[in-house]
């Protein structure tokens, strides 16, 4: 795909949900991802990013791995 055709929204979708202390919705050009803290309360933020398609446990989130998404 075209680096021009790429693209990444953010889209928070709530503060605290059940089981995670924050969820984002990220789509991307390459699809659909769900980003959520699921650090204990009150602890460093473990964000941790999902795919339907892929490994169900999740992978730690790193800002760099958004080039390789969109």
């Amino acid at each position: 795909m075209d680096r021009e055709q790429s693209y990444a929204l953010f889209k928070p979708k709530a503060l605290w949900v059940i089981g995670a202390n924050g969820r984002i919705d990220l789509y991307t050009s390459k699809g659909t991802f769900v980003i959520v803290d699921l650090a204990e309360h009150g602890t460093t933020p473990r964000w941790t990013i999902f795919r339907a398609s892929k490994n169900p446990d999740g992978d730690l989130f790193k800002p760099e791995m958004i080039a390789n998404l969109a």
